[in-house]
């Protein structure tokens, strides 16, 4: 009799741990799936990370390289300006000591 309780109770506990066993490998499986599930998002951000930053250094190349054609177009137009006031600066100086040194001539060309 103290045997078939025995035998009874470890059939008892072995049909437990197959439960138990089945559900963990259930757990371990469930798991292994979003583990891998999160692994391909992981990889697909980090992909869409690296083409973000592909992209803002290419955006900041243009943007350095048009800062750079802008200086330059702002360089040429100041001594563009420059040149030009003091061509009319020396063309008004000409003017002026032409009509002061000789007053005849202006009323010549009158």
């Amino acid at each position: 009799v103290e045997l078939t309780k025995k035998n009874y109770r470890l059939a008892k506990e072995l049909s437990e741990l197959r439960v138990r066993h089945r559900e963990e490998c259930k757990n371990v499986t469930r798991l292994t799936m979003e583990n891998m599930n999160l692994a391909s998002r992981c990889r697909e951000a980090i992909s869409h990370v690296a083409m973000l930053k592909k992209e803002l250094v290419n955006y900041q190349k243009r943007a350095k390289e048009e800062i750079r054609l802008q200086r330059e177009q702002t360089q040429r137009m100041a001594s563009n300006l420059s040149a030009e006031v003091s061509r009319l600066s020396r063309s008004f100086s000409d003017d002026n000591q032409s009509s002061v040194s000789s007053p005849d001539k202006k009323s010549e060309m009158e």
